[in-house]
């Protein structure tokens, strides 16, 4: 989880202060199928929270909370990236798809 939190906020610090680098990361098809890393990240910590302090009604109030910020990513990002991929992408290849 703190690995995860670091490497979150880092990835903001770098939006913020690069923000012509984040852009292009949404011009390249390869680099927009990872961002659906994310929520499956989270669902990664939701199943470890829930396996390990399942015994503790603040742990799962939290992880139920996680449960709908998972949530609320993964429809942004599959809404965001299938319109990345329609609006700034070239016309993309079926050699070129990747299993992303």
């Amino acid at each position: 989880m703190l690995l995860f939190l670091f490497f979150g906020i880092m990835t903001i610090v770098r939006v913020i202060r690069f923000p012509k680098l984040a852009a292009r990361t949404f011009h390249d098809f390869g680099q927009t199928s990872y961002i659906g890393a994310v929520p499956i990240t989270i669902d990664t910590i939701l199943v470890g929270i829930l396996i390990f302090y399942h015994q503790h009604p603040s742990a799962v109030w939290a992880a139920y909370g996680l449960w709908w910020v998972a949530v609320a990513l993964s429809i942004f990002v599959g809404c965001a990236v299938v319109f990345a991929t329609y609006v700034w992408h070239a016309p993309v290849k079926l050699n070129e798809v990747t299993g992303v």
